[in-house]
């Protein structure tokens, strides 16, 4: 007899802040993942990532969506190093796995060597325990955030600046999204200009991210607007 075909998984990294991005984030996560196939006995067909994907949900993420293109309509495996990478809260995280499992497609998380999948649909307390995992990941994010914000607040009244005060542009990853909204300010023949609220609503549409990761509000965009007409 010949030898079992090897089990096949697509690897899928994210870091959601320029840290992450520039630092280990990405080579951690995907040591993680190679070390695990090992053990479970998966190659790894493909390796996708995103950066910085600010409030873009699962689906509108570019590498994830390169991934679900390779991945074709047979479905299989992805792997993720935690949940929280797959997706930023555990509403988004629910509909994902749930959306994913309809097209034969399964998670598994390293950190638990669980299928995720498997857990949601076959037993409703280890359902449970994924979204309590979920919360707490999400109220970490919330705290670092708050945490970094204080932080910058108290430089700021010390120095008179910090690097959180850095005008929207002044990073190389956010100049996409400030020549989107320049456009979209544009004056069109015979309309008016786009207001703030409706560029907002537009970028967030668009899964534009913003430098906190939160979605975009009528004021940033005001602030901005305010800014490139100075």
């Amino acid at each position: 007899m010949g030898k079992a075909k090897r089990k096949e998984a697509f690897a899928y990294l994210r870091v959601s802040s320029r840290g992450q991005r520039d630092g280990h984030g990405f080579e951690r996560q995907r040591q993680e993942i190679e070390r695990y196939c090992r053990r479970a006995g998966y190659r790894i067909a493909g390796i996708y990532q995103d950066a910085h994907t600010g409030t873009a949900s699962v689906f509108k993420r570019p590498g994830f969506s390169d991934l679900l293109a390779a991945m074709g309509a047979e479905g299989g495996v992805i792997v993720v190093e935690r949940f929280d990478r797959l997706a930023r809260s555990v509403v988004e995280g629910e509909q994902a796995v749930i959306a994913l499992a309809n097209y034969q497609i399964s998670i598994i998380c390293v950190d638990t060597g669980e299928n995720i999948t498997e857990a949601y649909e076959a037993d409703p307390m280890r359902k449970a325990m994924m979204q309590m995992k979920a919360v707490f990941s999400e109220l970490e994010k919330s705290t670092i955030v708050k945490k970094l914000r204080v932080a910058r607040e108290a430089k700021r009244q010390q120095v008179g600046r910090c690097e959180g005060a850095l005008p929207f542009g002044a990073y190389k990853d956010e100049v996409p999204t400030l020549r989107y909204i320049r456009k979209l300010r544009r004056r069109r023949k015979g309309l008016p200009r786009w207001g703030a609220r409706r560029i907002a609503a537009a970028l967030n549409d668009e899964g534009y991210p913003t430098r906190s990761g939160r979605p975009w509000c009528v004021s940033t965009v005001a602030n901005i607007l305010e800014r490139l007409s100075a």
